[in-house]
């Protein structure tokens, strides 16, 4: 059924601030343990392809929960040109944290809706863009230090938009009576101010919801979902669509998928309870051909609940997401029903943190907003406090090599930047 604009600009506009897919548990204690057990997973879950032939591959797991977990920031040896980007809900500031300092970031705009929609950090960590709900929809961008602020894009159609580079931005530029999107876009330059729009993929079916489609490096091709046919590839410079990834699965839902398409091909993983499938640099002319992906099994026991991974790093392979036990006490050697991992699909290595993200010290929330830093090393996220879910209890700050934390309380976590050398 299809939705009249008014009522999805309603839809947009709240959209933004929806609860996330992941659920608080129940409350718990943390067994702290010795650290450092490494033990391999030989059971292998059984597990069928979507696409293609496929690799079924075991996972190694080493668990991280070191028994002294907690450190003050100054300890996380974090970059020197790394910043902690943090809302504070009694100020309505963005502060700027280092491991020696703390200062609010000037010029934020007065409507901007941080607190709802978060911060969209540049792939470089260098920018941010954010939200600005005055008379439309308003994208602004900043400096890590504010020195440089500006309007991106004004009267933008919805709140959706997204960096698709370092120097470029994709939002909505116009959106049809019906709401089959992703409809016309323009991808924006903010420092040339540059415009280029993006035309309306399709006359034919309705395109599942994905706000910004997954452009190829150039922006001349683009690949979405289609209700009715499955995955398609729009050529803008053709203006003709073809079919591609056969079998791929098509669940309507943004969350589930994870693309990348580079200029050595198409990189994407797709998460399931049991495992996660990807594929590496599938040539553009593999595209339309069944296409061999390898299928890791997730450990015996263990499932992945929401189906869902909290980040992908493509060019690094690596994927973090919330593990449950099937047992509902234990998990992977912790004494906690649910813990938090990252998955190197590439070598095949689980490192288990020992860690339920919905745990702030001993308080029981809701994680939300995860996101790592520019060299990968550290995960941050926000918990929110129940039932209501719109005050943070505080920001986690963790150290993916060493799995130790930090914690910032009463802070929203936005995001990791960069300062320039």
């Amino acid at each position: 059924m299809k939705t009249p604009l008014s009522v999805m600009l309603l839809a947009l506009a709240l959209g933004a601030c929806s609860t996330p897919t992941q659920h608080a548990d129940n409350p718990n204690t943390l067994t702290v343990v010795p650290t450092s057990t490494s033990l391999a997973v030989t059971q292998m879950m059984p597990s069928s392809s979507p696409v293609g032939p496929s690799t079924l591959s075991a996972l190694r797991v080493e668990n991280l929960n070191p028994i002294n977990r907690v450190v003050t920031l100054s300890d996380l040896d974090l970059n020197p040109t790394t910043r902690i980007l943090v809302f504070d809900p009694v100020t309505e500031q963005i502060l700027s944290i280092s491991d020696q300092s703390m200062n609010p970031i000037p010029n934020i705009q007065s409507q901007a809706s941080i607190h709802l929609d978060g911060i969209e950090m540049s792939p470089d960590h260098h920018w941010f863009a954010y939200l600005v709900i005055d008379d439309g929809f308003n994208i602004w961008v900043s400096s890590v230090d504010g020195s440089q602020h500006f309007a991106a894009q004004t009267k933008a159609i919805g709140s959706s938009f997204r960096w698709v580079g370092d120097d470029k931005i994709a939002s909505y530029h116009t959106l049809g009576y019906w709401f089959d999107c992703p409809n016309e876009l323009q991808i924006i330059d903010p420092f040339s101010r540059e415009v280029n729009d993006i035309p309306y993929i399709s006359n034919t079916g309705s395109p599942y919801c994905f706000p910004i489609p997954y452009f190829n490096s150039i922006f001349s091709r683009a690949i979405y979902l289609n209700s009715e046919k499955g995955w398609e590839m729009y050529d803008y410079e053709s203006l003709k669509t073809v079919s591609v990834l056969p079998g791929l699965d098509t669940s309507p839902t943004s969350n589930k998928y994870f693309f990348y398409w580079g200029k050595e091909g198409l990189t994407f993983a797709i998460p399931y309870s049991d495992k996660i499938t990807f594929v590496r640099n599938l040539p553009e002319s593999d595209l339309t051909l069944e296409s061999p992906i390898e299928t890791i099994p997730l450990p015996h026991s263990t499932f992945n609940e929401n189906e869902i991974l909290e980040f992908w790093i493509p060019n690094k392979q690596l994927a973090g997401f919330d593990l449950v036990g099937t047992d509902k006490n234990s998990i992977l050697g912790c004494d906690i029903p649910k813990t938090f991992v990252i998955v190197n699909l590439a070598t095949k290595e689980l490192r288990n943190y020992c860690l339920d993200r919905s745990m702030f010290s001993n308080q029981i929330g809701t994680a939300w907003f995860t996101y790592t830093s520019a060299d990968h090393r550290f995960v941050g996220w926000t918990v929110l406090e129940l039932p209501s879910n719109d005050k943070p209890i505080g920001s986690v700050i963790l150290d993916s090599e060493t799995g130790k934390v930090s914690y910032l309380e009463g802070y929203e976590f936005l995001g990791f930047s960069e300062i320039g050398p």
